[in-house]
């Protein structure tokens, strides 16, 4: 049985849902497929037990934890069917995050892996942030033709919150940032590869001869371990950062081309099953001379 408080997407993208399951659906990757997001992700859970899986390592979560999960980042919930779970989840994009000088609010989300992506409930307990998220749930009912204007408010306090909560965990508190339950070093090493490398051409037998380890044993390996295939993968990574740059301004052909798409057919086909629309970009600038170039294979070199 699902009970859903508020699924609310703004006008501005903004995307809100208090959601509890009595029994939660429980899918062939024993909770919910692995995904990314064009936006960034906060996850506050308030009851179930939950096994959180990204960049090859799992970690459980409990209530009162808060999740920060970046743009494009893909990552997977394992959910315990014996246990109500709720959850609420806020996902907007980078461009909400203020600028303001001598002060990085981009921080918590851009090196959200120094802290294993976890705020826990010890921290989130002393802040504000279960109660912000709490009170944008009236806000998504309300007819006020202001309230996408108040729930931006509102964006920028968890915003706020994150930084501050995130800056005690880095210095004072250290010591909470969870240990993983498992972790693969062969897939983060992987992982780490593909995501740093997604504009260079390499063959997947490339990528299994650098890591040591047969084509075949890699495709069963990542498929096992990350619930999708290493192709699906690198697609993933490549159409989320296509996404990014047409935010930036650059055109449809120049980012197939910077991404090492063979034809345009092909990005323009793949850009539009994933997003259901097709790759249009609002030129704000054209690519000036010292836009990084795709850099050439240079995975030969990753044998050691």
């Amino acid at each position: 049985m699902i009970k859903s408080f508020s699924d609310y997407l703004s006008s501005n993208g903004i995307y809100y849902h208090h959601t509890l399951n009595t029994t939660p659906f429980i899918d062939k990757h024993g909770g919910y497929a692995p995904e990314s997001h064009r936006r960034i992700e906060i996850l506050y859970l308030i009851s179930g037990e939950v096994d959180y899986h990204i960049n090859g390592s799992t970690f459980r979560i409990h209530p009162g934890d808060v999740i920060v999960v970046n743009a494009q980042e893909l990552h997977s919930l394992k959910i315990s069917a014996e246990k109500p779970y709720e959850r609420i989840v806020l996902q907007f994009a980078s461009n909400l995050i203020p600028t303001i000088n001598d002060l990085d609010l981009t921080f918590p989300f851009l090196n959200a892996y120094r802290y294993q992506h976890i705020i826990p409930k010890e921290i989130v307990a002393k802040s504000k942030i279960a109660s912000i998220l709490k009170s944008i749930l009236p806000l998504t009912k309300e007819p006020d033709k202001y309230k996408d204007v108040k729930i931006i408010s509102k964006v920028i306090d968890v915003i706020c919150e994150i930084n501050q909560m995130v800056e005690i965990l880095m210095t004072s508190e250290y010591h909470l940032i969870p240990q993983p339950k498992t972790t693969n070093e062969l897939l983060q090493s992987v992982i780490k590869y593909i995501n740093e490398n997604v504009n260079s051409n390499y063959s997947i037998t490339q990528l299994a001869s650098a890591f040591n380890v047969s084509e075949s044993y890699l495709y069963r390996f990542f498929k096992q371990n990350m619930g999708v295939t290493i192709h699906q993968y690198i697609s993933n990574q490549k159409l989320q950062y296509a996404s990014s740059l047409l935010n930036q301004g650059y055109t449809p052909q120049y980012i197939s081309d910077f991404l090492g798409y063979d034809y345009y057919t092909t990005f323009y086909r793949q850009f539009k099953s994933k997003f259901r629309k097709a790759p249009k970009a609002v030129v704000k600038k054209l690519p000036s001379l010292d836009t990084p170039k795709r850099q050439k294979n240079t995975i030969a070199n990753k044998k050691k």
